[in-house]
């Protein structure tokens, strides 16, 4: 009993992550997202297309682009090994669902539906300031994302203005999905029920 149970919550977060992880990961990818969210100069769209280009990369060396200091160059091959590791993760996450699937039933899906609307509720209520520094600070720990706005480019490019922004459409996807999830099992539950007072009603 506890262990189908601890299965089944496994489950739901393993669904609502990789949900997130998933919406993520194709805003990330997308240089005209970039544009679309406030990185829309052209010094920011030469960036933008030489970031997402490294980042598709298959090499882990430092970054070489041009217009970025030595320090900058080496904080995107920080954050280029943490969206490699986001991959793995959602793909260890698809490969557990795809194994534990005959436990993704009706009600596991119905939880993860509703624990994907909820989640960024409750992120919402903490100061995003407070949530992007304690980011930086667990993932980041040596300090290398730390820029003078004078001096530096990532910074004036993309400002925490822009990650507000970003993390509004990664939440806006995940509902996308969450929607998709709870109208398909609403579905079918109508279906089931009509099958169900159908069978009923031939058997009178």
């Amino acid at each position: 009993m506890v262990r189908r149970i601890v299965l089944k919550l496994f489950c739901v977060a393993a669904i609502v992550l990789s949900t997130y992880l998933f919406s993520a990961l194709v805003l990330i990818f997308n240089p005209l997202f970039y544009a679309e969210i406030g990185a829309d100069s052209e010094t920011a769209k030469e960036l933008t297309t030489q970031f997402v280009d490294y980042l598709r990369s298959p090499s882990f060396a430092a970054a070489q682009i041009p217009r970025l200091t030595e320090k900058e160059n080496s904080h995107l091959l920080d954050v280029k090994k943490i969206i490699f590791g986001l991959q793995i993760l959602l793909l260890l996450m698809l490969l557990m669902l795809v194994v534990l699937h005959n436990h993704v039933m009706l009600k596991v899906l119905l939880y993860s539906g509703i624990a994907i609307f909820l989640l960024p509720l409750l992120l919402y209520i903490l100061p995003f300031d407070a949530l992007f520094l304690q980011f930086h600070y667990t993932f980041f720990p040596q300090g290398n994302w730390q820029f003078d706005a004078a001096t530096t480019t990532l910074v004036n490019i993309y400002p925490e203005e822009f990650f507000m922004k970003f993390f509004a459409r990664i939440v806006v996807h995940g509902w996308m999905i969450g929607s998709v999830v709870l109208y398909t099992l609403n579905k079918r539950k109508r279906i089931f029920r009509f099958k169900h007072t159908f069978s009923i009603t031939a058997k009178v």
